[in-house]
């Protein structure tokens, strides 16, 4: 790609370069510790519900088809637009005049291109996704069973039960949280940086003439790099709230049990029930995965993006 030493497309190209690099050291990462993530996903394979599979499985589908709807998006836009700017990206600037073999090139080195960020990076997410709301449910199951035991059968034996349930399924979490904190950093990092290139590339062309290729560069990015970066945020946010959800529910269950007369020595395992438990995922306890911080993450890239292309524009 031809760029300018000082100009724009030089940030916009190491930005990307920040990104596809991003997507590199996931895969070795994913690869390093393949023996412990295949382990982590059969674990909780069984606790997958038939309606989270099947929409991993549509999920799934759109990830295997976006590199060649991204591709052929190119392509149509280089062809409809006389936009040379896809050529000159995936050819490095080299000349090629034949126009079938520019179009054959052009196609599967952008699909490459793509299978290689986001592509990988999504389909991480996605599987990060899919483990983190079914163990939700898990907590969702456990309130309910919890809610629907009446007050006089709530009993030592019973709540030692909940109590081990509960134990369980905080340990998996722990599990899980520790095999998947640092790429998950990564990945959100990847996909963070992308976001600046995207913004500078939006930046860059909107305004331009025979610019249509990298304008459906943009917004199909913007729909496979901003929206899975939106997901990593707002579902694991669903495990404290069923937390938050599971600590009242248990509460509740007490006051019931002691308003109705029954009234019991408070035993180790009452405090240990009673004792909030409150998880909040997190990537390398640097990144804290909470729907509040979806407008922050964001923002910032709005932010910074705008001031470093109003720094070069006063240059």
């Amino acid at each position: 790609m031809a760029v300018k030493v000082n100009g724009y497309e030089m940030k916009w190209a190491l930005e990307r370069f920040l990104g596809v690099t991003s997507s590199i050291v996931l895969m070795f990462s994913v690869n390093f510790k393949s023996l412990e993530f295949t382990a982590a996903v059969r674990k909780v394979e069984s606790m997958l519900h038939p309606i989270s599979v099947k929409k991993a499985n549509i999920l799934a589908c759109f990830i295997l088809a976006s590199p060649f709807l991204y591709s052929l998006s190119v392509l149509l836009a280089s062809e409809v637009g006389g936009d040379e700017r896809g050529f000159l990206y995936f050819f490095y600037g080299m000349p090629v005049y034949n126009k079938i073999l520019r179009c054959f090139i052009l196609f599967w080195k952008s699909l490459l291109y793509y299978l290689l960020f986001p592509t990988y990076s999504n389909f991480f997410i996605l599987i990060f996704c899919v483990i983190f709301y079914d163990s939700s449910l898990s907590i969702r199951n456990l309130s309910r069973e919890i809610e629907s035991c009446p007050p006089q059968i709530f009993t030592t034996a019973i709540q030692i039960k909940y109590l081990n349930s509960r134990r369980d399924i905080i340990r998996t979490l722990d599990e899980l949280q520790t095999k998947f904190s640092f790429v998950c950093f990564i990945a959100c990092a990847g996909h963070f940086s992308y976001c600046f290139a995207l913004l500078a590339q939006i930046m860059l062309y909107s305004f331009r003439e025979n610019a249509l290729t990298s304008l459906a560069d943009a917004a199909l990015n913007l729909i496979n790099v901003v929206i899975p970066l939106i997901l990593m945020f707002w579902i694991p946010e669903q495990i404290p709230l069923e937390m938050e959800n599971l600590n009242k529910i248990i509460r509740l269950k007490f006051e019931m049990k002691a308003s109705s007369g029954i009234v019991s020595a408070f035993s180790i395992v009452e405090k240990l029930l009673l004792e909030e438990k409150i998880f909040v995922v997190s990537g390398y306890n640097v990144i804290f995965l909470r729907r509040s911080h979806v407008l922050s993450v964001l923002g910032s890239a709005l932010t910074y993006g705008l001031l470093l292309i109003g720094l070069e524009i006063r240059k």
